[in-house]
């Protein structure tokens, strides 16, 4: 602690740093202003929008349109309310400790282009169980092998 206050002085707070250096107030302020303006311009051409000329002729615009970014408003939205908006994959279950390493290629560009986790390890799985193959452990699924029941089998009538 002695150490601290050697460095810092009797500088308590951010407000005493602040005031004894004028220099970086002003940057910390003109960042505020320049951010501040620069959301308020983004929520303005999102919201409210721009005109845009159309229909030109002999050099005149023959009418306006009302154009709005529905990109800035996604942006705004996301940074708004991360929480909803954020962009995300979320894995269930089992899937988050899948070892994708292990997958072979076609599984991996099966999922590349967009299909759906579950079904590609399901249709994945039933062609290792119809060949009589086993599941590799380390592939980080809890699943039974071809000869096992599941303990969730009995209870859901699947077994």
């Amino acid at each position: 602690m002695s150490e601290r206050r050697g460095r810092c002085g009797d500088l308590k707070t951010p407000a005493d740093y602040l005031s004894r250096n004028p220099r970086t107030c002003a940057h910390i302020i003109c960042h505020s202003l320049g951010y501040a303006t620069l959301e308020s311009e983004a929520n303005r051409r999102a919201v409210e929008g721009v005109e845009k000329p159309v229909g030109w002729h002999r050099g005149q615009p023959g009418g306006y349109v009302r154009d709005y970014s529905d990109t800035l408003l996604i942006f705004l939205l996301k940074g708004l309310r991360p929480e909803k908006y954020q962009e995300r994959l979320e894995l269930l279950g089992a899937l988050a400790n899948l070892n994708l390493e292990l997958l072979p290629d076609e599984m991996i560009a099966r999922l590349a282009r967009g299909e759906n986790p579950l079904c590609v390890l399901s249709s994945w799985v039933h062609q290792l169980q119809a060949q009589g193959r086993e599941l590799p452990t380390a592939l980080g699924l809890p699943l039974a092998s071809s000869g096992e029941k599941d303990e969730h089998d009995d209870a859901e009538g699947i077994g």
